[in-house]
C-alpha cells in the first residue's frame, strides 16, 4: 500500500511539474507583449466610422501598452484588402483589424473569390460599439409607425423604394429580412454611400431607408424623416423612445447587431487575445472615450472573444438564410 501510495504521489508530482512548465511559456509570452508598434488595419477610408472607433482607442492602448498603437487606413474592394492583409499576417498581436460586421461577414455573398475565409481566417477578440440601424421614411410618406409602413407598402407593393449605403451592408440586409418576415415588397436602392442616400430621400427621390441612428437623428429631429423603428433586438440607447421592428408587430423578425469590433489573424495565441481584449476594454471606458461614442450614437458591447465568436456564428447563419431567399449573388 506504501508503494502505491508513494507511486501516486510522484505521478501527481509530475503532472503538476508538466502543467506549471506549460504554463511558463504562455505566461512569458503574455508578459513580453508587446515588444514592438502594433498596427490597426481599417479596411475603410479615413475619416470614416472605423476611425471614429479606432484612433481614440489607439491612443489610449499606445499610453497603456508603452508601445506606439498606429492606425493605417487600408480601403478598397468592400474591405477585402484591408482584411486580407490581416488574415494572411502572423498570428504574433502585432496586426489586427477594427472592421464592421456587415459587411464582414456579408462579404461572401455579394463578391466572388473572397481571398479569405471570414470566419476560419480570423481570431474574435471583442466588438467595440454596435450602431443601431434605424427605418426611416420622407415626411410626406403617410405613415407614423412601422405597422403603418407594413400595411402601406402591401398596398403598394413593388412601387416602395427603399435606400442603403450599399449592397452587402447591414441595411441592405437588414430591409430584405423585412421583406420575407412581414411579407411585404420593398424595392432595394444600392448607393456608394450614406449621403446620397440620405440627399435622395429628403428630396423624395425615393420614400424610405435605413441607416445607422446617427446619421438620420438630426433630420428627424427636424421632421424633415421620420424614425418607424430600429433593426435590433434591443432600443437604442440615444433613442430609448423608438420600438424595435419585432416590437412593431413584426413576429419573428430577429436581425444581428451591427457591430465595429477588432479581430486578429487566425491561431493567435489566447494570452495575446486576453491582454489586446483588456487593454481595448480599458481604453473604451475611459470616461472621455466612452461618452464621445455615446454622443456618436453607439453602444458599448465590449463582449469576450468567445460571446464574439458566438455572436458571429449566429450571424453567419442569418445572412445566409437571407442571401438565399433574396437570392442575393455575388457580382
Amino acid at each position: 500500500m506504501a508503494a502505491i501510495r508513494l507511486r501516486r504521489k510522484e505521478e501527481f508530482m509530475g503532472r503538476s511539474l508538466l502543467a506549471a512548465l506549460l504554463l511558463v511559456p504562455a505566461v512569458a509570452l503574455s508578459q513580453a507583449y508587446p515588444s514592438q508598434p502594433i498596427r490597426i488595419i481599417v479596411p475603410f477610408p479615413a475619416g470614416g466610422g472605423g476611425d471614429t472607433i479606432a484612433r481614440p482607442l489607439a491612443q489610449r492602448m499606445s499610453e497603456s501598452m508603452g508601445q506606439p498603437v498606429l492606425v493605417d487606413n487600408r480601403p478598397g474592394a468592400s474591405a477585402i484588402i484591408g482584411s486580407e492583409m490581416v488574415a494572411k499576417a502572423a498570428p504574433d498581436g502585432y496586426t489586427l483589424l477594427l472592421t464592421f460586421d456587415p459587411p464582414h461577414n456579408t462579404t461572401p455573398y455579394i463578391t466572388q473569390k473572397v481571398p479569405y475565409d471570414t470566419v476560419k481566417d480570423f481570431t474574435p477578440i471583442t466588438m467595440v460599439v454596435k450602431a443601431p440601424q434605424t427605418v426611416v421614411v420622407n415626411a410626406s410618406v403617410p405613415v407614423s409607425s412601422m405597422q403603418e409602413f407594413i400595411r402601406y407598402v402591401k398596398k403598394n407593393p413593388g412601387k416602395v423604394f427603399y435606400g442603403t449605403a450599399g449592397k452587402g451592408t447591414a441595411q441592405h440586409f437588414g430591409g430584405e429580412l423585412i421583406n420575407q418576415t412581414a411579407n411585404i415588397e420593398m424595392v432595394h436602392v444600392a448607393y456608394k454611400g450614406t449621403p446620397q442616400v440620405i440627399t435622395d430621400l429628403l428630396g423624395g427621390r425615393i420614400q424610405a431607408s435605413i441607416s445607422v441612428l446617427s446619421n438620420v437623428a438630426a433630420h428627424v429631429q427636424s421632421g424633415k424623416l421620420k424614425a418607424l423603428a430600429v433593426l435590433e433586438s434591443s432600443r437604442a440607447s440615444a433613442a430609448p423612445q423608438l420600438p424595435t421592428v419585432a416590437e412593431s408587430g413584426v413576429a419573428g423578425f430577429q436581425f444581428p447587431i451591427t457591430w465595429i469590433g477588432f479581430l486578429g489573424p487566425a491561431k493567435l495565441p489566447q494570452p495575446i487575445v486576453a491582454r489586446i481584449h483588456s487593454e481595448v476594454v480599458k481604453a473604451a471606458n475611459n470616461p472621455a472615450v466612452r461618452s464621445n461614442f455615446e454622443k456618436l450614437g453607439f453602444d458599448l458591447i465590449l463582449n469576450s472573444p468567445e460571446e464574439m465568436a458566438q455572436v458571429i456564428a449566429r450571424s453567419v447563419d442569418t445572412y445566409r438564410q437571407v442571401a438565399t431567399k433574396a437570392n442575393i449573388r455575388p457580382d
